[in-house]
């Protein structure tokens, strides 16, 4: 089994072998930052993916930063048992509805459980769900 900390460089080299064994010429980022881990490129056109790792219990969706969306990179999700997949920025770009205000957003973090667009909406319902106490009946 992989350490944690290396996790992600073992899934980004599983990647790797994958992309070229699905008829890619396969180009590594070497910075540590960007939207794009791995650039292919297969019949003339080049196209950006970022690697993520997925534990074997998770049912968490991944969500795409704006810049990757507008760059139309793709996410190969690949599992701990080695298994690589292609997701689309639409599939990864999951969106959520706020139920104050209707409006669709995305979580602004991965790990936080973000249910409101804002601030604003987040105090409006809770301000509402106080008031709806204070008005029931005993």
């Amino acid at each position: 089994m992989t350490e944690i900390k290396h996790r992600g460089a073992h899934s980004e080299m599983l990647a790797c072998a994958w992309l070229i064994e699905q008829g890619y010429e396969v180009f590594r980022n070497v910075s540590p930052f960007g939207d794009i881990d791995i650039v292919g490129w297969k019949d003339g056109v080049f196209e950006g993916f970022d690697v993520k790792t997925l534990p074997h219990n998770s049912k968490k969706t991944r969500f795409a930063r704006p810049s990757q969306t507008r760059r139309d990179v793709k996410f190969i999700i690949v599992t701990q048992s080695g298994k690589c997949s292609i997701a689309g920025p639409e599939t990864a770009a999951a969106s959520l509805t706020c139920p104050a205000c209707g409006k669709g957003f995305q979580a602004r973090r991965r790990r936080h459980d973000q249910v409101y667009c804002s601030g604003w909406c987040s105090n409006r319902a809770h301000s509402r769900d106080n008031r709806l106490r204070a008005l029931a009946p005993g």
